[in-house]
């Protein structure tokens, strides 16, 4: 009986020694468990773990996503001064208007060229050609939210 109780403690020892050491589950000072930000103190871009769409046409050229838990994080971290696009907010808005409505809010809230972008809906390969169009437009830090 003593060799099954050190058996599960050693297992139960291993598990959470590996979980520590991926970051999972360690909450912050606050004791909420955050996810990995996208951005750096200095406002650089982070190497993003998300997982790309499985539809090749759904991916981007840059290769940001972000998790609905990463793009909440990013938002408060910029006062929700950030241009977070939602496709299916609207209809059936389409790329075209829907860049169009990004530079609107962009000029509306007083927005620097710099702020993040968060594209998100439910059409994953619209949602990637309305990515790649901000970012040929000159927005640098363009992430697709994953569902």
């Amino acid at each position: 009986m003593k060799t099954l109780s050190t058996q599960k403690f050693g297992l139960t020892l291993a598990l959470v020694s590996a979980l520590a050491a991926c970051g999972g589950g360690v909450p912050d000072t606050d004791g909420i468990a955050r996810a990995t930000p996208l951005l750096d103190d200095d406002g650089n871009l982070q190497p993003t773990v998300a997982a790309a769409p499985a539809d090749t046409r759904a991916r981007i050229r840059s290769g940001r996503y972000a998790t609905p838990e990463q793009a909440a994080d990013l938002a408060r971290a910029f006062d929700n001064r950030v241009l977070d696009i939602d496709l299916d907010c609207c209809g059936n808005v389409g790329p075209d208007l829907a860049v169009n409505i990004a530079f609107g809010i962009q000029a509306a809230a007083d927005l620097a060229n710099d702020t993040p972008v968060l594209v998100r809906g439910q059409d994953a390969r619209e949602v990637a050609a309305v990515a790649e169009r901000l970012a040929r437009t000159g927005y640098d830090r363009v992430f697709v939210v994953t569902q």
